[in-house]
């Protein structure tokens, strides 16, 4: 079990960061990475991360989805809508 799936997202951001920092073109760590600033409130944080993924995989329901949620949750409703279309 990975430490998003154990609610340790600190811990995982800590990870995630370092995994980055070694590969900044690696999708699924701006995807994970996002879902955990997102579980920790912070939104804004997880932009670069999600719109990462929504860059390069434009068509990727997950992607989209996760990024409306974020966009939605930070009070970004006008960027968030066009997401869920």
């Amino acid at each position: 079990m990975g430490l998003i799936e154990e609610d340790r997202p600190e811990e995982a951001v800590s990870e995630l960061r370092r995994s980055l920092a070694g590969d900044p073109d690696f999708l699924d760590g701006h995807f994970e990475m996002a879902r955990c600033l997102r579980r920790m409130g912070q939104y804004r944080n997880a932009f670069p991360h999600v719109d990462a993924c929504v860059a390069n995989l434009p068509e990727d329901w997950e992607a989209l989805k996760e990024a409306a949620e974020i966009r939605f949750l930070a009070g970004e409703v006008e960027k968030a809508t066009p997401l869920f279309e």
